[in-house]
Order: C-alpha cells, then structure tokens, then sequence
C-alpha cells in the first residue's frame, strides 16, 4: 500500500512526531472519544503511544495513515491486513469539528479502493459500536452491508458495549 495517499481534500500520509498537538486539540472532547477504546482523560503521553505505535507499524500486515485537512493533523485511518484470508480490517477517526464533512467517507473510499486493487483482497471489513450512526452510515457509503451483531462485545467505561460488523466483497465494490 502506498504511505501517501491523495484525494480530492485530504492527504493520508505516515504520521509524524509533531502531530501530537494538533492531535490534542480535538482528542481530549469527550465527544471524539465516545466509541473508542481510548482512556479518559486522554493526555499527551496517550497522543504520543498512539501515534508511535502507528509509526512503528509493520506495512505488509498493518498499515496507519494520518489524515490531514487543509494542512493540519485531523485524524488517523488504519488497515490491518489479513494475506491469508485475503481480507483487511479498517478503522478510522476524525476531529469532531470536521464530521458530518464526508471526510472519514472520503479517505475510505481511497482506501478501500486501492487495497482491492493492490493487494489482491476478497473482503474488506470493519465494526462499529452499535450506536455509532455517523461510522455506520460511513461503511454503508462504502457499499459494506451489515453482516452481524456481536452483543456486549467490549467493555468500556464499565459499561458492556454492542458491535456490528460490516464488509464489502471485491464483486461488490464495483457496483458502489
């Protein structure tokens, strides 16, 4: 997979060292870290693993871009790799002040795309806690169709939470 990928808003490159603080200021609204397995409250150090771990990432099985808007550090996708099923998992995240913008949408697309076209993949897939809309409603852009409900998958904030899991097939992905 590419280390920089370009589309019509955003580049997704490697992730660097001073993203740290463009990273803390959205990563610390509650709001941001609702669905995510992040700890609360979320401070420099936890910015610091985070981005190191993306930096460190092997690319052949695991790949982790920075997604940057107008020249700032505004989130991270990611794609673990599956070679011997022929699949891939995503993930993504954004700054909340630029949801609702078909951004995350936006860098999937690209992904997604170029993975099925480069890595020989059947099946690209990913999960999301149940009621998070606004990411469901992005894989389903994608053309993923709902496969099933893991209930009280994850515990989070000493509360059980429910994912969905979704994917799109490669016969599937031309018809999006």
């Amino acid at each position: 997979m590419p280390k920089e990928i370009r589309t019509e808003r955003l580049l997704l490159r490697p992730v660097m060292a001073d993203d740290v603080d463009a990273m803390m200021e959205f990563a610390t609204d509650p709001e941001w870290g609702r669905y995510q397995q992040v700890p609360r409250p979320y401070r420099r150090e936890h910015a610091r693993e985070f981005l190191s771990y993306f930096a460190q990432a092997d690319w052949t099985s695991y790949c982790g871009w920075a997604i940057e808007f107008d020249g700032t550090y505004s989130g991270a996708f990611s794609m673990h790799i599956h070679e011997s099923h022929k699949t891939a998992s995503i993930g993504f995240d954004l700054d909340r002040r630029l949801w609702g913008q078909g951004l995350a949408t936006e860098a999937a697309r690209a992904v997604v795309g170029r993975a099925f076209d480069r890595l020989g993949l059947r099946k690209v897939w990913a999960t999301a806690d149940a009621p998070n809309i606004a990411s469901i409603r992005v894989l389903e852009k994608l053309g993923m169709r709902r496969e099933g409900l893991q209930r009280e998958q994850h515990w989070r904030r000493g509360e059980p939470v429910d994912i969905v899991l979704y994917g799109v097939l490669l016969d599937e992905w031309g018809a999006v």
